[in-house]
């Protein structure tokens, strides 16, 4: 039976950790049985790949909500105004290399050969 994002909403990050490892396995072994012709139903696989994804994707959303829900214990907590109007840092950005500084990379266009000529036939009217 399909799972629906719904009803996983409602597990635990644990249960839904065991879950998606659940489905995993079982995908291993639908992908083993299929590999040896032995699969009775080719359309479970899809299923349980897709079961798998979404398991995987609620699980994600779980984790990320607990990250935003509880921010570290040392720093205190921002309001979202003093994070709009907060000043952003300048991007880290490496200072280019001189010509001097610069290695020389061989590119593949560099390193290789010049094509071979080829004689081309001539035709009636260049041989008078």
């Amino acid at each position: 039976m399909k799972t629906k994002a719904r009803d996983l909403r409602t597990l635990t990050v644990k249960e839904l950790g065991e879950k998606a490892a659940g489905l995993e396995e079982e995908l291993f072994n639908l992908r083993f049985q299929a590999t040896m012709g032995q699969l009775s139903n080719p359309l479970r696989l899809r299923i349980v790949r897709k079961e798998a994804a979404r398991a995987k994707t609620v699980l994600g959303e779980k984790i990320r909500a607990e990250k935003v829900a509880a921010p570290s214990a040392g720093a205190p907590a921002a309001s979202a105004t003093a994070v709009k109007d907060a000043p952003k840092a300048a991007p880290k950005v490496a200072p280019k290399a001189t010509a001097k500084e610069a290695p020389k990379v061989a590119t593949k266009a560099a390193t290789k050969k010049a094509p071979k000529k080829v004689a081309k036939k001539a035709t009636k009217e260049e041989k008078k």
